[in-house]
């Protein structure tokens, strides 16, 4: 596995840390990153995010909603941002194209072509019921 310290003994991240010291920690990871294919992991994480999102009630989400600053209606009102989106867009000379991007990107996509820290990256799955 690869570590965040460069001596590759103990990763820096201190929450790393306290997974991998968990019994078998180290074995999971190692499953994970390199004993499966993408599209088993794929297919074990949606079950794993399925179980955990049927023990959430509506209460839980709401709570989430009202805390986790990721999930937060943007401060600026849709019209005022599509305003300033119009007026970017009608600024570029007419040989560049727009593009719609997807909503899902492939992994690595940050940091294989912008070299982004994936861990810099808002993952979709950052909740987690309690316990």
């Amino acid at each position: 596995m690869r570590r965040d310290e460069p001596d590759g003994e103990v990763p820096a991240n201190p929450a790393l840390r306290r997974i991998l010291r968990r019994p078998r920690g180290t074995e999971l990871s190692e499953l994970l990153t390199e004993g499966m294919s993408g599209g088993d992991l794929t297919t074990l994480l949606l079950e794993v995010f399925r179980r955990r999102a049927e023990r959430l009630s509506p209460a839980d989400v709401m709570r989430y909603y009202r805390s986790d600053r990721f999930v937060a209606p943007a401060p600026i009102s849709f019209a005022t941002l599509r305003r300033a989106e119009d007026a970017l867009l009608s600024a570029l000379p007419d040989e560049f194209e727009i593009l719609v991007l997807a909503p899902v990107l492939p992994l690595a996509a940050h940091s294989a072509v912008a070299t982004v820290d994936p861990r810099k990256v808002i993952a979709t799955l950052r909740r987690r019921p309690a316990g």
